[in-house]
């Protein structure tokens, strides 16, 4: 009975893989764990797209301070939801 180590097991996929060459451009599917999701390329917007969300977003500041609009500046440290007294729930659950 041989043992079969991760090296092993490691070093028959890699070569499978190097000798593997079907044509088949299936999409892989993502590793599973703590990684960041990996975003093909297809799904990014194109230039033309970006330039299209500037351009609409430039029109509605404009709009927005034609209309009489102001911009405030917050400062960096103003958080939308001040904290919240944490909740006391010690003895709580009845014996």
């Amino acid at each position: 009975m041989t043992k079969t180590t991760p090296k092993k097991v490691l070093k028959r996929r890699r070569k499978t893989l190097l000798e593997d060459d079907g044509g088949d451009d299936a999409p892989v599917p993502a590793a599973k764990g703590k990684a960041k999701a990996a975003v093909s390329v297809d799904e990014l917007p194109s230039v033309e797209a970006k330039n299209k969300e500037r351009d609409a977003l430039a029109r509605a500041m404009e709009e927005f301070l034609a209309k009489g609009g102001k911009v405030v500046e917050v400062e960096p440290n103003v958080v939308a939801d001040p904290p919240k007294k944490p909740d006391n729930k010690y003895g709580s659950r009845p014996i």
